[in-house]
């Protein structure tokens, strides 16, 4: 699946297609002699509507490209996590990236034009090694996701290895309950796959939803034994819904005023930076691109790392960048940048706008 991924720079749709055929076949599989060609219809009949519909999204994309693609993500994202740890995505470390259209506030409105880093050259076992601290680590990073929208996600997968482990025998695949084979089957092959290559939070939501789904099987599973009386059934299931909605409130609180800082400081800089300019910056890049998206400007990114001052003079002028903007702390002389106007007047803690069209 990782290889996959890559090959296809993409990452849901090879997951997506190695969901459907194994869920396809297990049903198949599952499913009496009397029904397995109604199985094979609604196979057929599922494939040809998701290639009418996927079919018209690849088409538009290997136009674009010219070439025929999925999707442009994945070699992207894998390059960097393959890479070593020498580097981030590239536009942290190619210098400054001119918009790809005059609709585009940055690069970063279609990532596929940015470089990917070569892996690291070393033999087969050392890249079994490299991918599989990459794949560690990417567990890790799934797992802390999970407790995060429920810190019940674990003592849930682990019910699940339990099921698995009681029914396992020869004809596991036919004598499994279904609440538990094909949810297993789902987060094994998406949550697993992201992990080979790349993973993000947004990746892993409709596991999450999957995930409340599995929690209530096993607290109905647990209570079918009548272990536990009515009143601790009841406080169970109170635990279970906080331990859901809990952080799901938290995070709403967290991210209510998400960004406001950078729109208000759009708003003051917006009688100070015009508007349809080229910006670029010494660091700070996410924050940057939504400044500029506010400001309604250009954002050309970030220098390249050690750029003699002399490279970033001749960058700025290949560019034609109109504003550069210096965030503190600012580790080298950049003493040009005093000849030109500094439009914040020192009052923006931490931040100065030099315009390179004006001299002062």
């Amino acid at each position: 699946l990782g290889a996959a991924a890559y090959l296809t720079k993409s990452f849901a749709f090879p997951f997506f297609i190695a969901h459907f055929f194994v869920m396809n076949v297990l049903h198949f599989v599952r499913s009496p002699a009397a029904s397995r060609k109604n199985v094979i219809k609604n196979f057929i009949a599922g494939a040809a509507v998701f290639a009418v519909i996927s079919g018209i999204w690849i088409g538009l994309l290997s136009q674009k490209y010219e070439k025929f693609t999925f999707g442009t993500s994945g070699k992207t994202t894998y390059g960097a996590a393959a890479a070593g740890g020498r580097y981030q995505l590239g536009m942290y470390w190619q210098g400054f990236l001119e918009p790809p259209d005059s609709r585009s506030v940055s690069i970063w409105d279609d990532p596929s034009y940015l470089k990917s880093p070569e892996p690291e050259q070393s033999d087969k076992q050392s890249f079994i090694k490299r991918q599989f601290k990459i794949t560690t680590g990417h567990i890790a990073q799934a797992a802390e996701i999970f407790m995060d929208f429920s810190f019940f996600s674990i003592v849930i997968f682990i019910g699940y290895i339990f099921f698995w482990l009681r029914k396992f025998n020869k004809n596991i695949l036919k004598t499994i309950p279904s609440e538990v084979l094909y949810p297993t089957i789902t987060v094994a092959l998406f949550a697993g796959g992201y992990c080979l290559v790349w993973v993000q939070a947004r990746y892993l939501w409709v596991l999450c939803i999957l995930l409340i789904l599995m929690g209530g099987y096993v607290l109905s599973r647990l209570f079918q034994k009548k272990i536990f009386p009515l009143p601790v059934r009841i406080l169970l299931l109170i635990i279970f819904f906080l331990s859901f909605s809990w952080p799901a409130v938290a995070n709403l609180r967290t991210y209510a005023n998400r960004g406001k800082v950078m729109y208000t400081l759009g708003e003051v800089l917006q009688n100070r930076v015009k508007p349809n300019t080229k910006l670029a910056s010494n660091s700070n890049w996410p924050t940057m691109l939504y400044l500029s998206y506010h400001l309604d400007c250009k954002y050309y990114g970030v220098e390249k790392p050690n750029n003699t001052v002399a490279e970033l003079q001749k960058d700025l002028q290949k560019y034609d960048i109109d504003y550069y903007v210096l965030w503190s702390p600012v580790k080298r002389n950049l003493s040009f940048l005093a000849g030109y106007q500094e439009v914040t007047a020192g009052r923006i803690r931490g931040m100065r706008i030099f315009n390179l069209k004006k001299r002062k």
